[in-house]
């Protein structure tokens, strides 16, 4: 058969099938415009220069990104190849052969595929250009412009060779498709659908198990790191647990249902549950895969609005004064050999500069396990007494340090008293007025917290002991291996702000053999880290909320074609368009809303462990978390109801052509 032949029916084929290609090639272009936003960043000689620990943040954020924008492109693609089903099986019938049917496939996806390749890679240098300042912006870099942001070429072939993977991969598909199926399995498969599943109770069983298992992980959390341990395995468990639950447990619902002979056998009643139990049957893959990703727009989004919340206070408390200094072989120097060393350093910028406020710290870093208010000691981990600890119990660095050296270091008159000053910087301790160690209890007065750095990833316990014999006393009693020596950081502002001072301030410090650390250059780290975070985090929320666009709408496109013959058959057996419309309305609502309900369950029952995860990045309020996930979960709910406004119309348009 002659080439233009072939080509004339695969245009027709695009031009009847608009309302599936044009979404689907729309998408493309968002979605691999955001892959090379990603890739283009990466690569970027700016971000590379002047934000050294951005990279890594983005070449991670890529190889996620990238995994999602592929699953969701290739996932998307089944809904065209379904709808083109039932014309391949035509095809045959009429007379073609199965290798003129895949030429008419090749060219129906060729058309598609040289939109994207030329559009994707123009979209994504445009919009990666205001993309590109707001990072900078975020991470307070104002000299970045446009002109810092060029085209990046291996960006564009790597986008061009990903989207020739993807359409190539859908071609092969559809080959085998084709290759494997006789003229009635092609012509029946675009009605066929997963169906109802034969073994639902042991389905339901096993969805229940991983399902709850992933919720005990979330709700049993304890501390950060155990948090950042079993964040995956709870996500791949909820997951695999979604799909196996929506295949089972909503089609047993509904059975129960159908066995109520007072409920069913009513007019809604019945066409409501039987014509639920079809699309169940039909959709449960969509539906579980719609939950997932509207769990992980509202999941990413509200991560992303609380870092973003609280960036500047992680940026703020990074360290109490403009510089900190310590000895580079502190380990192997006395107490009395650091503290010498150290004020000779400040003498000697003091006579460069005006030193206009400095302390020395003393303090120790040591692990122990809290719970109820008290303190455990910290066994090897091979030590058979970590079995016998509670299961509440939290693994927490301890910051000691003195009474005389708190009250130094925020400049105010000590106060008499034996109790122990105490502040956190993710930890509960409202209710702590004494801590016990070794039965013995310690009154407490607890303060805020202005001496735990944000840079600290864990939960840190600052503790303010009565003499520097007590904080020895206390590290032998609850960790097995401990330093001798205190940690002597030397804290100070100095008035001169010459563009020269930071570079003698260095040589001083080198002289000494000692390392000194900036505010500023640490501030800048914070910014780098959060702004990359938040960046990737937007980037993803967009491509998750593409992905959930994209399967409401072929979700409600390939059932508004599925349920013409099943509405135009209750037309004929005489049902008033009334009663047709309510049953439609009434599938349709519960059928799109159901994943957004299963979303926002998913978030609230990880809240504790997002929460306690948050505190990596200093997060200490679950006040601000909560309502940065409301405020996400409620702009995402009135978001998912405008797809349901867009989405209905095209359904409805669809049905109304056999009920009108």
């Amino acid at each position: 058969m002659k080439t233009s032949v072939l080509w004339q029916l695969a245009k027709r084929s695009i031009s009847g099938h608009k309302k599936t290609y044009v979404p689907f090639i729309f998408a493309n272009i968002l979605l691999f415009a955001s892959e090379y936003i990603l890739l283009s960043l990466s690569a970027n000689e700016y971000i590379q220069e002047r934000h050294e620990a951005l990279p890594l943040l983005l070449n991670i954020g890529l190889v996620l990104g990238s995994l999602v924008i592929m699953i969701i492109a290739f996932y998307t693609s089944f809904f065209i190849q379904n709808q083109l089903t039932k014309e391949f099986g035509l095809y045959t019938i009429l007379g073609l052969e199965k290798k003129h049917v895949r030429r008419v496939s090749f060219y129906q996806l060729l058309i598609p595929y040289l939109i994207v390749i030329i559009s994707a890679p123009i979209t994504g240098y445009l919009t990666g250009q205001f993309l590109f300042v707001m990072l900078n912006r975020i991470m307070k870099d104002t000299g970045a412009s446009f002109m810092d942001y060029p085209i990046d070429w291996m960006s564009v072939g790597v986008v061009i060779l990903l989207i020739t993977v993807l359409y190539l991969t859908i071609y092969f598909v559809s080959v085998w498709k084709i290759y494997r199926l006789n003229p009635l399995d092609l012509f029946k498969d675009s009605r066929s659908g997963s169906g109802t599943p034969k073994n639902r109770w042991i389905t339901l069983i096993a969805g229940l198990v991983l399902t709850g298992y992933g919720y005990y992980l979330a709700l049993t959390v304890t501390d950060i790191l155990q948090a950042f341990s079993t964040l995956f395995i709870a996500i791949l468990c909820v997951i695999l647990g979604t799909y196996l639950l929506m295949n089972s447990l909503l089609t047993i619902l509904l059975k129960v249902m159908q066995r109520n002979k007072k409920f069913y056998y009513k007019p809604v009643s019945f066409l409501t549950v039987s014509g639920m139990l079809h699309r169940i049957g039909n959709n449960t893959v969509a539906l579980a895969s719609t939950a997932i990703l509207a769990t992980g727009v509202i999941l990413v989004s509200g991560l992303v609005l609380s870092t973003y919340r609280t960036m500047e206070n992680q940026a703020t408390n990074v360290q109490p004064l403009d510089y900190q200094a310590f000895m580079k072989a502190e380990f192997d120097m006395s107490n009395d050999e650091k503290a010498t060393q150290l004020n000779h350093i400040l003498s000697e910028i003091d006579e460069q500069f005006e030193v206009t406020e400095s302390h020395i710290e003393k303090s120790q870093f040591i692990n122990a396990n809290f719970v109820n208010n008290g303190l455990l000691p910290l066994y090897a981990p091979d030590d058979p007494r970590n079995e016998a600890l509670p299961n509440d119990s939290k693994r927490i660095f301890l910051l000691l340090s003195t009474k005389e050296n708190y009250y130094d270091s925020i400049n105010e008159t000590p106060t008499e008293g034996d109790e122990w000053i105490i502040s956190t910087n993710t930890l509960d301790i409202e209710n702590v007025d004494a801590l016990t160690v070794n039965d013995q209890k310690t009154d407490t007065k607890i303060v805020e917290n202005t001496m735990i750095s944000s840079v600290y990833g864990i939960e840190v316990l600052y503790i303010a002991l009565n003499s520097e014999e007590e904080i020895q006393q206390l590290s032998s009693t609850l960790e097995y291996e401990y330093p001798e020596e205190l940690q002597h950081t030397l804290h100070f502002d100095i008035r001169d702000n010459t563009p020269e001072k930071e570079a003698v301030i260095q040589k001083i410090v080198d002289e000494n053999e000692a390392v000194v650390e900036s505010k500023r250059a640490a501030t800048a780290i914070i910014y780098q880290l959060n702004g990359g975070l938040l960046f990737i985090g937007i980037l993803i929320s967009l491509i998750l909320l593409i992905g959930t666009g994209l399967l409401l709408y072929y979700r409600q496109v390939s059932q508004g074609v599925e349920d013409q013959k099943n509405y135009q058959i209750m037309k004929q057996v005489g049902l008033p368009n009334s009663l047709i419309k309510k049953t439609i309305r009434r599938q349709v609502l519960w059928i799109f809303f159901l994943p957004l309900l299963i979303g926002i369950i998913h978030n609230i029952v990880a809240s504790k462990l997002l929460f306690t995860l948050m505190g990596m990045i200093g997060l200490s309020k679950f006040s601000v978390y909560a309502s940065s996930f409301l405020i996400v979960t409620v702009a995402f709910s009135l978001l998912y109801l405008i797809f349901f406004w867009l989405t209905s119309r095209v359904y409805y348009q669809i049905v109304n052509e056999s009920t009108h």
